[in-house]
């Protein structure tokens, strides 16, 4: 099986690759933050996602977050 990580020339299409996002009023460094946020209605943990240090930051506390009701 082919490796289906984004490294080197196709890092710019990875989550975690740092540009600038602005989603709900809120600039966050990555993607991964953004999607993080998106989980959840609770502006403090959607405050705390974008304040991540590093997008697995962001992930890990993505999946502690309160899901939206269809999220799934």
């Amino acid at each position: 099986m082919k490796d289906m990580r984004f490294r080197g020339r196709y890092w710019f299409l990875s989550n975690f690759y740092e540009h600038e996002i602005v989603t709900n009023e809120s600039r966050v460094p990555t993607l991964e933050h953004a999607f993080q946020m998106s989980k959840t209605a609770d502006s403090d943990q959607m405050m705390e996602v974008a304040k991540a240090a590093t997008p697995g930051d962001a992930k890990r506390l993505g999946r502690k977050v309160t899901l939206l009701p269809d999220w799934n």
